[in-house]
């Protein structure tokens, strides 16, 4: 997909498996770099002395079985916080987590990290070096004007027999021909208030999303010195800055890729306000100046990590989530819902049983309430009564803290332009296809006589019915082409 997609077409680089850009270099020219372990290069740690004689980047990163000091006590350099008096967390900070075997640590982070930056630099060189022996720097067209050479290698993956095409008989064939068009709350993410699926909502469904969860503090953190080498080491961050901190010249902004829909028409459908944006506080777009998960809940706030399997959480009580997709082409929509999800991970709904709105609609209690609050306090002070409440509770401590399974009664709607559609149990079951692990994506549309071949914008709505609050899904991606 990211070669299928507009603009400059990229270079990849790969570890670990690499046959499928293997199979891609073959039959598109695609151009892809693996990156090796680069342990050749580094020299072994025998001991403690004489680590103190090796270069500090490179103390620790590699030891014999036989050597008397173990290379995975040094991997990791973090702590979760820092004290400072202007900050006191209102949650017990804990040790560092996220330290398993099989995570390669900030270390051996950094030095994978230089080998590549070698490689950038070397053909950086490789380019001023040319340009530098040119005549009057003049380069020859086919030098800097590479658009046919995008092209060429476009036309050549659409066409290819690779990894994508196993895919075509459970799940869709255009997806391996064609750019899909995609918003998602999984984090880190470029541009993320651009690149969300709240990006694509109308006013008045995204009145009934409650905010992600408010910053404890903003940036700058103190001076951390897990993030800077030891005093006497090679400083790069320092070479490179010469004193002065780095600020770039060129920002460059793709989100033009990322086009906001203009809602011509109010929804068709009645728009639901128990969906709960279930994500992490701040900025999380994965570069070295996100600012993510520094929120008053989190008990590790210099972990700082940007992964996250974020969504939009739903229920059969939740009604209609109604969104737009800008630029329609191929007729192709498809979710991607994670389905395992609990009833209590919805604040909005986890006191719900199914009749919870008729019930209040009856009772002409206001609905506002519910926009933006996880609080039942909030609905209690808005004429939900103690005797509805407890009734509600007891219904939920009768269920056990498992996944529920789906009920014979629940349904799956989804209207395209106002066009319903409606599938039972069995038939959700069977048109949600498991791509891989924990990947269940839906196919809803893949008719490419839907915009009779022109770019369209088309109102995609969708809920679930039947099992109030008992079957609970999140939604993760939304792809359309």
């Amino acid at each position: 997909q990211g070669l299928l997609g507009p603009g400059k077409v990229p270079f990849i680089m790969a570890a670990g498996r690499t046959d499928v850009v293997k199979k891609l270099s073959d039959d598109a020219d695609v151009d892809f770099l693996v990156v090796g372990d680069q342990q050749n290069a580094i020299p072994e740690t025998k001991s403690k002395k004489h680590a103190a004689t090796l270069p500090w980047a490179v103390q620790y990163l590699k030891c014999s079985k036989e050597s008397p000091v173990h290379c995975r006590d040094y991997e990791y350099m973090g702590d979760c916080w820092i004290e400072r008096e202007d900050v006191i967390p209102p949650t017990k900070q804990k040790g560092m987590g996220g330290r398993a075997k099989w995570h390669p640590g900030n270390r051996i982070h950094q030095y994978k990290g230089r080998a590549i930056a070698v490689f950038i630099l070397d053909a950086l060189k490789e380019v001023f070096t040319m340009w530098n022996n040119t005549t009057d720097f003049e380069l020859a067209d086919d030098v800097w004007h590479v658009t046919p050479l995008y092209d060429d290698v476009r036309s050549k993956v659409e066409n290819s027999e690779g990894e994508c095409k196993k895919f075509e008989k459970n799940f869709s064939s255009l997806m391996c021909q064609k750019a899909v068009k995609g918003r998602t709350e999984f984090t880190p993410r470029a541009f993320p208030d651009h690149a969300s699926i709240r990006a694509l909502m109308p006013p008045s469904q995204l009145s009934g999303i409650n905010d992600p969860p408010p910053l404890l503090y903003f940036p700058p953190d103190v001076f951390n010195p897990n993030l800077h080498p030891p005093a006497g080491a090679v400083d790069v961050l320092n070479i490179v800055e010469a004193g002065v901190e780095f600020k770039a010249n060129l920002v460059p902004d793709y989100t033009h890729f990322l086009k906001k829909p203009t809602f011509p028409t109010s929804p068709s459908v009645p728009v639901g306000n128990l969906h709960y944006l279930n994500t992490r506080s701040g900025f999380c777009d994965g570069s070295v100046d996100s600012w993510c998960r520094r929120d008053a809940n989190e008990d590790c706030l210099l972990y700082g990590h940007n992964d996250g399997r974020n969504g939009i959480l739903m229920n059969s009580v939740s009604g209609w989530m109604v969104m737009n997709l800008p630029d329609v082409k191929f007729g192709f929509i498809a979710l991607k819902f994670e389905t395992w999800h609990k009833p209590e991970e919805n604040p909005k709904t986890k006191d719900w049983t199914g009749d919870e709105r008729r019930l209040l609609n009856s009772r002409n209690t206001s609905s506002t309430i519910y926009l933006r609050s996880s609080s039942r306090q909030d609905w209690q002070s808005h004429g939900v009564n103690s005797t509805q409440e407890k009734l509600v509770v007891r219904e939920l401590k009768k269920k056990k803290n498992t996944t529920p399974e789906f009920c014979k009664d629940f349904k799956f709607e989804f209207s395209i332009d106002g066009n319903t559609t409606s599938w039972d149990k069995d038939e959700f079951v069977k048109q949600n296809t498991a791509l891989q692990r924990v990947v269940e994506v839906v196919k809803l549309a893949e008719d490419p006589n839907m915009t009779g071949g022109e770019e369209k914008e088309v109102e995609l709505a969708f809920r679930m019915t039947g099992c109030g609050n008992q079957k609970t899904f999140q939604l993760t991606h939304v792809y359309w082409a």
